[in-house]
């Protein structure tokens, strides 16, 4: 069969190349109620082939009520997904399924021969996960031989181990780009859609919430990588240039901005220090201007802590004058203590000779004033304590009554002489009290202004210093001031050349990482890849007026399709644009552009309103893989349908089992599950 007449493709299209085989694919498969002792209770056995695989479950042949279901819940989609279970997806149906599998067929297996990477296998998995955890597998071409009591049979872990090495045969690396290990489990679902996700997109494989297939849950990008990884082998590296590009370029952009930010701070700093005038600044344009500028600060802001030679002959001028007025103070002060002194030793004689004479204080004598300001008196004393010899001497005549006791006449008289002695004594001592007393306050007056001055002296010199301390402080703060600018400005400057030397560094990485970029894009481009291939095929499809192209953009995967360059958009098209870029990415394999492992399952893709001779194009396709082959076609592509299939594709060798939900001897497992 020739793809169309009308659509020109290049010899080697869909031609295999490499190995005459799937990297993994199924040759039988049986159901068993039982297996016992080398004896198998089969309820269905189905053989498949490389190539096409049709399973048709035929419409309903009446109206008659029993006949409407026919072509429905016959076990195409739970084949489907019992060959998955064959391949190691983790459950073989959703939990209803399984609770009724489970009760039915307690001994049951599934058995199958399958061919991994060019060696054949046969697996055997329970119906019921108590029966036999995991299962057995052994490398054997026949079941019939596996089937038997005296084979010898390793666990299922041992081909899982092997599938999972197709992983990197499919894609050479161990991880996706969020970091996450890739397995094969990350591409199964793509090989092997569900029924349930519609075909409605490319990113829709597997509804989990109803096939409970607990397979790895992707988002739309990381689907489009997995999908693309296995036609554009650099597409791993691609995606972590193309991010690790983003990341550059907003590294660029953030660097530029903080590249105009220190150049701003920078001109902002010159500028601040260029008005202070409390500073010779050296010149700003040379290239020791930081380090002369921090010297000359520096040195200006040890002498700022000094005072200047007028300020400090100002106050030593000041000191002396404090130090002279508190001479001239202290001199008049002791004079004056001196005189109070005496005023006070007056005080106390006339005290003693108003008592020795026995006259009352007539005269209030008035004491010193502001004594105890500069000196305290002594307290009285009822006695003396200068010997009467010496005070006789003196001219004290104090006592002198006792001399003539024994003489009654004469100790009168004496007493008489005494008595006027006294108070000629005690009136000079009275006179003499009150002209010391005018000199004391005389005096005082005096001290009294020398205070004055010597505390004016005092406050003159303390006004002077803080005059001075606040100078000295205003100027070095404005010193330190500027100093804190330049240091600044240094700081920013070693930021600014720091990041001038990283955006250049930025600036090269960006630029060698978009060279590769561009090279892996533009290597792509260059080869005849997915955007030619899914061309060809939707031409196949619908048309040879039809122009298809796949559109990949920030790591996703689009179609643009046209039809008569008019824009052609419908619910049927997604379809068919989902089918045909499954059939694309086979055909590129096939002829060894891709690393898909060939290996295709597609369960009821005749979904919305699409025609039947749109549909049929899809089995024509296959058919059309199978002649490039000529007889041995190197994959294998299982489809099931309800709609009858063309007529050529509904026997032997295409047709590969017929069921019919209207009997129970035509539902895949020959009975009744619901």
């Amino acid at each position: 069969m020739e793809l169309l007449p009308e659509i020109p493709v290049p010899n080697g299209f869909a031609k295999p190349t490499g190995s005459d085989e799937p990297l993994f694919w199924i040759r039988e498969i049986r159901f068993l109620r039982s297996w016992k002792d080398g004896k198998a209770d089969e309820i269905r056995r189905i053989q498949f082939k490389k190539g096409l695989n049709v399973v048709w479950s035929p419409p309903p042949k009446s109206d008659a009520v029993e006949q409407r279901i026919a072509g429905h819940a016959s076990g195409k989609t739970t084949l489907c997904r019992l060959i998955r279970y064959m391949f190691d997806e983790p459950k073989m149906g959703n939990d209803s399924f399984r609770n009724s599998v489970n009760h039915r067929f307690v001994d049951g297996f599934i058995v199958a021969s399958v061919r991994l990477n060019g060696e054949s296998w046969c697996l055997a998995r329970p119906f019921s996960p108590l029966r036999m955890p995991g299962g057995l597998s052994a490398r054997l071409e026949s079941l019939d031989q596996f089937l038997q009591s005296d084979c010898e049979c390793g666990t299922y872990a041992d081909f899982r181990r092997e599938l999972e090495k197709c992983a990197t045969k499919i894609v050479p690396v161990e991880s996706l780009p969020s970091g996450e290990a890739l397995t094969l489990r990350h591409f199964f679902p793509w090989f092997t859609r569900d029924q349930e996700c519609h075909f409605s997109s490319i990113h829709d494989w597997r509804q989990n919430t109803t096939s409970e297939t607990d397979s790895p849950l992707l988002n739309k990008t990381e689907k489009a990588i997995v999908m693309r990884s296995v036609y554009e082998p650099n597409i791993f590296r691609e995606v972590k240039l193309s991010a690790r590009q983003g990341e550059l370029n907003a590294s660029l952009k953030n660097g530029a901005r903080l590249q105009d930010t220190y150049e701003r701070i920078c001109d902002e700093k010159l500028n601040m220090i260029q008005s202070h005038e409390y500073a010779d600044m050296p010149d700003m344009s040379g290239e020791l201007f930081v380090t002369m500028a921090k010297a000359r600060l520096n040195e200006e802001i040890d002498q700022a802590r000094k005072n200047p030679p007028d300020v400090q002959a100002s106050l030593d001028k000041l000191r002396q004058a404090l130090r002279d007025a508190e001479h001239h103070y202290q001199n008049l002060a002791a004079a004056y203590n001196a005189t109070v002194n005496y005023v006070e030793s007056l005080s106390a004689e006339i005290k003693q000779l108003r008592k020795q004479s026995q006259q009352t204080d007539d005269e209030e004598l008035p004491p010193p004033s502001r004594v105890k300001l500069i000196s305290q008196s002594m307290p009285d004393r009822e006695y003396c304590c200068v010997p009467r010899s010496i005070a006789h001497k003196r001219g004290c005549h104090i006592g002198d009554e006792e001399e003539f006791s024994h003489d009654p006449y004469a100790a009168a008289e004496a007493r008489k002489v005494i008595m006027a002695t006294r108070k000629n004594d005690l009136a000079a001592k009275i006179a003499d009290y009150k002209e010391s007393y005018k000199i004391a306050q005389h005096e005082l007056a005096k001290v009294r202004l020398a205070r004055s001055a010597m505390e004016k002296a005092d406050s003159d010199l303390r006004d002077a210093e803080y005059a001075a301390v606040r100078a000295s402080q205003d100027r070095v703060s404005a010193l330190s001031i500027i100093l804190s600018a330049v240091e600044d400005y240094e700081k920013t400057c070693h930021a600014l050349t720091d990041k001038i030397n990283e955006l250049e560094h930025v600036r090269a990485n960006h630029k060698e990482v978009s060279a590769e970029l561009a090279g892996i894009r533009k290597s792509a481009k260059g080869k005849r890849g997915i955007v030619d291939c899914f061309a060809h095929v939707i031409k196949f499809v619908l048309g040879n007026a039809v122009v298809g192209k796949v559109v990949e953009t920030g790591g996703d995967i689009t179609f643009e399709v046209s039809y008569h360059d008019a824009p052609y958009d419908s619910a049927a098209l997604n379809e068919v644009e989902t089918i045909v870029f499954d059939l694309a990415v086979l055909t590129l394999s096939i002829q060894g552009d891709a690393t898909h492992p060939r290996f295709l399952i597609h369960d009821g893709p005749r979904v919305s309103d699409l025609t039947e001779n749109i549909y049929r194009r899809f089995f024509d396709y296959a058919k059309y893989l199978e002649d490039r082959a000529d007889g041995n076609p190197n994959f294998q592509y299982i489809i099931t349908t309800t709609t009858p299939p063309p007529e050529e594709f509904q026997k032997i060798p295409y047709l590969r089992l017929q069921l019919d939900s209207s009997t129970t001897e035509g539902r895949l497992l020959k009975c009744d599950l619901s």
